[in-house]
């Protein structure tokens, strides 16, 4: 129950405990004899032998186990918070154990201190609830019964007894003592075997006892209380995962049915209208030359309307000029029917508008119904229970313990790809047996492992994963000729996972406008990369937001450069983005390049272009913005193979000054140059 105390993990607390819970034991023995020196010394000696003991437990337990016999190891049982099953057996067991020592004990005037302790108990378990006290009562009068013989009447009036003072809780302490000792005494005569007067002095003196004193430990009664009701059991907790588990996944079913649903929407129906309906309809039909113009000389009137037609859906709107002389001559109402046509021009390209947004709409619908689905499926997978991957990882680090004969076992972990290593004892290590367990786990896991400082006093040492590479960024930007603002951002970050993400994002057109729009759109990817959400899912969740609030008016590219410190792999993705340069350490540049579209077009969802690769001590990469990029860049290439090893800050104004020399300031100019190092070896004297 309390394990997590800070006191319970201290070195020396261990040989306490074991000390005094034998000279309590052995004060039983000692007190019942006649004492002399030979008993005394027995007595010392005694308690040096359990503090010794206490302290070489651990350590002696690591050098007894053989590694070389750990085929038949059950695998470790990593420290997790005890739940509430736990916490109530720890808590039986502790309190039952005392009642047995205390039954032990001399009686004092008739009364036993291990009956006074069991009675107190019960009182104050009766003022946290009746069940409590009922269920105290039961576990209190089995031991004592057991302890002095009296057997299970005992525990039945404990039991009732303390149900009975539950109940009046509400009423004040003074009456849950007083209904425990009236309920006890009333049942003393049907279950106790005679003389039962001690047994009754017993309840009043713990009640006197409960009256005077519990008040002092309520606070640590009721944290006692929310420590057990806080903790959930680890079925509830499965439980609970598992019904958040299918709920996010019947919600992604949903959220996919629904974008499969947009996409299918049936188009909207466009009517087929004449060009001069509405002219017909509105003048001619009610034209004093109706019958000449279409029943005497038809053939005319609609060879004159032919030919109009082409010049009027040529310019996008009616004007007089465009009839034949014959029929502007003839109609008496041209300007009512030239305004009539453009009426009907008008509303048809309203009509087609509608049906361009609807289809828009549609697309966005379903872009962010399927970013929201596929997120939602993410998240499903993260809290799907997952096999222990690093079984083959354990025996192999098993067997390089035993073929270098280090006597200490190792308990492997991995989180998030990245492991940890409990090591098994609670003695301090040696620095040179520290270094030897670095550089073996390291050799055998292939990974760079190193000790961390413990973070609570009496924690077991501990090995984890370290990056193996290092990274030195610099940026320079330059706005386009005529403008005082770059509408270029960057930004770098390192998220909670251990990946570092570096940005670039270029706004439609130059200046102030452009570098708002790539900065809010910087602002909503980097807060969807900071929560584990995968780049491909963050920037379809931002695209239907984004495309909205600009209107299909404005886009920008977005260019990421995903690096893996621990590991080294890399990724780089693209929509609408400029070449990324890669410079491997003694080898020939290569570009990265991309077709794909920028993000805030009405269309579908962007689909980001991915290129994996890997990273090594050396190697350098370079992002551009579009400013910088022509068709031939056989100068940067050139640039980046005789300034390879230049410090980023150094090839970013190289880079510059050589791109404004020959393509010149005709757009924002932004570069950013990412150096991989190795990582710097820490201490291990921690």
């Amino acid at each position: 129950v309390f394990r997590s105390a800070p006191v319970l993990r201290a070195r020396w607390f261990a040989s306490a405990a074991a000390g005094a819970s034998l000279a309590l034991t052995l004060l039983v023995y000692v007190a019942g004899s006649a004492a002399d020196g030979r008993a005394a010394a027995v007595y010392v000696c005694e308690l040096a032998l359990a503090a010794a003991a206490a302290y070489c437990y651990r350590p002696l337990t690591a050098l007894l186990d053989n590694p070389r016999e750990a085929k038949t190891e059950r695998p470790p049982n990593f420290a997790s918070p005890p739940d509430r099953a736990e916490r109530l057996a720890c808590l039986a067991a502790a309190g039952v154990s005392l009642e047995l020592v205390l039954c032990a004990m001399p009686q004092v005037f008739g009364m036993s201190p291990g009956r006074l302790a069991a009675v107190f108990a019960c009182l104050c378990f009766s003022a946290m609830g009746p069940m409590y006290g009922c269920v105290c009562g039961l576990v209190s009068g089995l031991a004592v019964g057991l302890a002095l013989g009296t057997g299970v009447p005992t525990a039945v009036s404990y039991a009732i007894s303390a149900l009975t003072a539950g109940f009046f809780l509400k009423f004040g302490l003074f009456w849950v003592a007083l209904a425990f000792t009236l309920a006890n005494a009333a049942l003393l005569p049907w279950l106790w075997p005679a003389p039962y007067l001690y047994a009754f002095l017993e309840c009043f003196a713990s009640g006197v006892l409960f009256y005077l004193f519990y008040p002092r430990l309520r606070a640590h009664t009721e944290g006692l209380e929310r420590a057990l009701a806080a903790a959930p059991s680890r079925a509830q907790e499965k439980k609970l995962a598992s019904t958040v588990r299918g709920k996010l996944i019947f919600a992604a079913r949903a959220f996919s049915e629904a974008a499969k649903d947009a996409a299918a929407s049936p188009p909207v129906q466009e009517k087929n209208e004449d060009l001069y309906t509405l002219a017909l309809e509105r003048v001619c039909r009610g034209c004093a030359m109706a019958g000449a113009c279409y029943r005497a000389s038809g053939d005319l009137t609609r060879q004159a309307l032919e030919e109009a037609r082409a010049k009027i859906q040529a310019a996008g709107r009616a004007r007089p000029e465009d009839f034949p002389p014959f029929f502007a001559a003839r109609c008496q109402k041209l300007t009512d029917f030239v305004s009539a046509v453009n009426e009907h021009l008008a509303l048809r390209e309203s009509r087609a508008r509608y049906r361009r947004r609807a289809r828009d709409d549609a697309a966005l619908l379903q872009a962010q119904y399927g970013a929201v689905s596929r997120f939602l499926e993410e998240t499903a997978q993260a809290l799907s229970p997952k096999p222990d991957s690093c079984e083959k990882e354990k025996l192999a680090l098993r067997h390089a313990l035993a073929a270098s004969d280090i006597a200490l076992t190792l308990s492997l972990s991995r989180e998030n790809g990245r492991y940890a290593c409990i090591v098994e004892t609670s003695a301090s290590l040696p620095r040179t047996l520290r270094r030897r367990l670095e550089a073996l786990a390291g050799e055998t896991l292939g990974r760079t492992m190193r000790f961390v400082p413990a973070q609570n006093p009496g924690e077991k040492p501990r090995l984890c994963e370290m990056p193996a590479l290092s990274l030195r960024a610099a940026v320079s930007a330059e706005p386009k000729e005529g403008e005082s603002d770059c509408g270029d951002k960057c930004v770098w970050l390192r998220t909670m996972q251990g990946k570092d993400y570096f940005i670039l994002s270029d706004g439609m057109g130059a200046g102030a406008d452009a570098a708002r729009e790539s900065g809010r759109f910087l602002s909503m990817l980097e807060k969807f990369l900071r929560a584990g959400v995968e780049p491909e899912t963050a920037l379809r969740l931002i695209h239907p937001a984004y495309t909205i609030r600009c209107g299909g008016d404005s886009f920008t590219t977005c260019d990421i450069l995903c690096a893996d410190l621990y590991s080294g792999a890399a990724v780089s993705y693209k929509c609408g983005a400029a070449p990324t340069y890669l410079c491997p350490s003694g080898s020939m540049p290569r570009k990265i390049c991309s077709v794909s579209l920028p993000v805030g077009l009405p269309a579908d969802a962007p689909s980001a272009e991915r290129t994996a690769f890997d990273l090594r001590a050396g190697d350098t990469v370079l992002m551009l913005s579009d400013g910088l990029c022509s068709e031939d860049d056989r100068w940067l290439l050139t640039l980046l193979a005789e300034n390879r090893a230049a410090k980023p800050d150094v090839l970013c104004a190289l880079v510059m000054e050589k791109g404004k020399s020959i393509l010149g300031l005709r757009d924002d100019c932004t570069v950013l140059a990412v150096r991989v190092g190795a990582a710097e070896k820490e201490s291990s004297d921690v």
